[in-house]
């Protein structure tokens, strides 16, 4: 019982787009891929914030791209 008074931390990575083209089909397209990332780093362990940020940038950029 002594354990639910300690104070957790609770770690959450999140992502948000909005297409300024109103181009909803981008959006979407764009929000899939960077939570595939988000995804991939937390099935590889990958924690470190600057790496998943690397990656999410990466995600959205090959979107772009295409």
């Amino acid at each position: 019982m002594a354990d639910e008074n300690k104070p957790r931390v609770i770690e959450a990575t999140g992502v948000a787009v909005s297409a300024q083209s109103g181009n909803d089909s981008l959006a979407a397209r764009v929000e899939a891929a960077m939570q595939q990332a988000i995804r991939e780093c937390l099935d590889e362990g990958v924690t470190d914030t600057i790496a998943q940020r690397e990656r999410i940038s990466a995600a959205r950029e090959a979107v772009l791209a295409e």
